[in-house]
Parts: structure tokens; C-alpha cells; sequence
């Protein structure tokens, strides 16, 4: 599927964990909110992303991007990495700014993380602003005010 028109015209759902079987699920699928004929869903069970308490976006000019434990990928194109982060984490928190997605927080292997960074799928991956506390699975919101 070519995801065209505004990313409000979908939803990316991304890993999780299946409650019934306590077991982290590895299915990513796009919704689109409008009918639309087409598959949406690009991920087998048990292929594809590995990745724990991800976090993503919709990049301007890009489309859907998945992030976490590392590296950046493209649920359109099984899982094919398309940025590398600079810290591996999970249950971070990002905002799409212009064409980057800036992640921030999450932790790695029992440290919780304060550093942020900025992606761009085809460019070099760098370092954002500290935030002021170490954070680990939240929300982050951009309020114009």
C-alpha cells in the first residue's frame, strides 16, 4: 500500500503486547481511517519488528516510521531499517518536528534515559537536548499556544 494524502487519514499500530498470552506481538498494520481497498497489514505474527514499547510517526515525505531498540524502520518495507539511533531504547516518546522524528527518553536494560535524539531516515542520526528528568514509558505532545 502507498500511504498518499495527510497522516490524519491513518492510524500505525505497532507491536504491543497481547494480554491474553502475555507475550510481546511483532504485527504492524496501518488503518486507514477513510474505506480503502488494499492490504494494511504488513507484518506476519512472528516476523518483522522485534520491538519492545516502540514509538513512531508519520514523517512528511517519507511515511510511517517505527522506532526503537536501536534503529528506525519502515513497516511498509518488512521492517528495513531505515535510520539507526544513537542510543538502543525502548518505551521512549517522539514528535514528528518538520521531516525528523525526535525521540526522547525510554530505557535500555534497566537504565532510564534523559538524552534525546533527532532521526531522519538517509541522514546521520544527532543528539537533541537533555530533558530535564529521566523519563520511560509516557507521552510527549507538541501544544502551540
Amino acid at each position: 500500500m502507498t500511504t498518499r494524502g495527510d497522516s490524519r487519514d491513518y492510524i500505525l499500530v505497532s507491536t504491543g503486547k497481547i494480554a491474553a498470552t502475555n507475550k510481546y506481538a511483532a504485527t504492524s498494520e496501518i488503518i486507514p481511517l477513510k474505506k480503502q481497498s488494499g492490504k494494511t497489514c504488513f507484518f506476519e505474527e512472528g516476523k518483522g519488528l522485534k520491538i519492545e514499547q516502540a514509538t513512531g510517526g508519520f514523517l512528511p515525505g517519507f511515511g510511517p516510521i517505527i522506532c526503537g531498540r536501536g534503529y528506525c524502520a519502515d513497516p511498509r518495507n518488512s521492517g528495513k531499517r531505515s535510520a539507526i539511533m544513537i542510543s538502543s531504547r525502548s518505551g521512549a516518546a517522539s514528535l514528528i518536528i518538520g521531516n525528523s522524528i525526535w525521540i526522547t527518553g525510554g530505557w535500555y536494560k534497566r537504565t532510564t534515559y534523559k538524552s534525546t535524539e533527532f532521526v531522519k531516515p538517509g541522514s546521520k542520526t544527532r543528539k537533541g537536548p537533555d530533558l530535564p528528568k529521566k523519563l520511560r514509558v509516557y507521552k510527549i505532545r507538541l501544544f502551540m499556544v
